[in-house]
């Protein structure tokens, strides 16, 4: 089943059967897009401190009760290796966290500690792969300085959606599966431009977040996200809508 990432935000964290806190925000890996944390605001319990608990200890989401329960205890959480709230994940708070709870990394099998990435815009694997035939010297002249591995939702939903003629409306949101966990659709708010619409937009038509500029990249025309088939969050997302939207932007591409 899809879930909007933004509408779990304030659903209740159940740990050992109580109420420990509220999730605030989940940090999600652009390369694969798997969700990887979270954010946790257990309020007065852990003040100051960004609690983090990643999905495969977390267990089934109940919308109607707007909880999420968690495999691990109260003691296991609080005495968890502290990030203070101001501060971003580094890959050495990550080793930290996954060592204290005897936890199999999830970067391993990706190539070890290394792989982040070596620019302020974020590739998808879409662009990634584009650019691996380009030369070393083009890459690192367009691509230079430290970046992150890991993105906000809250902050990314505050992006502008920049289509390959311009710019139109914002990145709003995310449908996530919860049967695995990983993104499946960015949700476009379009704004002023067609009355505020939300436009599910496939990640294949992704190319990357630029950090600096605050906006997500999509290798679409803004005509083929205005002519989108119609959705709302009221409305079914099953196999025909995605069959159509697909339809859609393949054609629009023509």
């Amino acid at each position: 089943m899809y879930h909007s990432l933004k509408n779990v935000f304030g659903y209740n964290l159940l740990a050992e059967g109580d109420e420990f806190g509220k999730i605030k925000d989940a940090y999600f890996d652009p390369q694969d897009w798997s969700v990887r944390y979270f954010v946790v605001d257990t309020g007065l319990i852990l003040p100051g401190r960004k609690v983090l608990i990643p999905p495969s200890q977390l267990g089934t989401i109940d919308p109607d009760r707007k909880v999420i329960p968690t495999t691990l205890s109260v003691g296991e959480i609080k005495s968890s290796p502290a990030l203070e709230e101001d501060r971003p994940i580094t890959r050495e708070y990550e080793t930290d966290l996954y060592s204290y709870y005897g936890w199999e990394p999830y970067w391993f099998p990706e190539g070890g500690m290394g792989g982040f990435p070596t620019s302020t815009v974020v590739e998808t694997p879409n662009v990634a792969r584009d650019r691996m035939a380009e030369p070393a010297s083009a890459v690192e002249e367009s691509y230079a300085g430290p970046g992150l591995e890991l993105l906000s939702v809250r902050e990314v939903s505050d992006y502008k959606l920049h289509a390959v003629d311009g710019n139109l409306g914002e990145a709003d949101d995310f449908l996530f599966d919860d049967r695995d966990w990983k993104i499946r659709y960015l949700i476009a708010d379009t704004g002023s431009w067609l009355l505020g619409r939300k436009i599910p937009i496939n990640l294949k038509w992704v190319r990357g977040f630029d950090q600096i500029e605050g906006e997500v990249h999509v290798d679409l025309s803004k005509k083929s996200i205005e002519d989108s088939p119609e959705w709302n969050e009221q409305m079914a997302f099953d196999y025909q809508y995605e069959s159509d939207l697909e339809t859609h932007y393949v054609r629009s591409r023509i």
